[in-house]
This record gives C-alpha cells, structure tokens and sequence, in this order.
C-alpha cells in the first residue's frame, strides 16, 4: 500500500471511530464505556488495516477471530 492510500485509510479509520463514538452516545453509553469501545475498536482496525486494503472487506468472521485472539489468554 502506497503512503498515501496507508494515509487515506487512516482517515477512514478515524471517521469511522467518530461515527462509532456518535452512535453511542446517542445510545447514552457512559464516558468511560465510550472510551474503551472506541479504543478497542481502534485497536482491531490498526491490526486489520495490515492485513485488508479496505474495511470494506473485513467479515463478521474476521471480527470474532479477533476478539477470540484478544480473550483467550484472559481465559487460560
């Protein structure tokens, strides 16, 4: 990926993230909720945007393959 579609992507990152945190505050998420859902869902999209070109390609199953790779060591 170019610098500049890598710079673009960021961009769509961050508006992503800002429509999230606008959605739940409409939902009247408390600020601390708010807070970690955007930060962990900033963390999946960083990690993803290494493996995808687009969010349009990211699936449901690439989702919770994540969230498996991030709870399983909670678990053991």
């Amino acid at each position: 990926m170019s610098w500049y579609l890598c710079s673009v992507y960021n961009m769509e990152i961050n508006n992503l993230i800002i429509t999230f945190e606008q959605k739940l505050k409409l939902q009247k998420y408390s600020t601390n909720s708010i807070k970690n859902y955007c930060s962990a869902v900033k963390s999946f999209l960083r990690v993803a945007e290494k493996k995808f070109d687009h969010p349009n390609q990211l699936t449901e199953n690439n989702i919770e393959k994540y969230v498996l790779w991030k709870i399983e060591p909670l678990l053991a």
